[in-house]
């Protein structure tokens, strides 16, 4: 209804003008006069080759949730084992 409305003042005043008539979203009126074209489907791999290994991610996991860093933050931790030599 919108479109057919802004399609029809358009020609006379512009598109734009026309939306802020009948207070419509112009984009939206773009986007359904020239909807986006299907493309092939991208092919990512399904983890990054920067991910930990599930021993790594493990390991990380339990040392966080050891006893001595249950209450510290991430980067605590990272410091503690840091000054440590881990």
């Amino acid at each position: 209804m919108i479109d057919a409305s802004v399609s029809t003042l358009a020609p006379v005043v512009g598109t734009a003008a026309a939306c802020r008539a009948l207070s419509a979203s112009r984009s939206s009126v773009y986007r359904r006069r020239s909807p986006a074209t299907l493309t092939a489907e991208r092919t990512t791999p399904t983890r990054s080759h920067r991910a930990l290994s599930e021993v790594e991610r493990t390991e990380v996991l339990d040392t966080l949730h050891s006893e001595r860093f249950v209450k510290d933050s991430p980067a605590q931790v990272y410091a503690a084992l840091l000054d440590g030599g881990t």
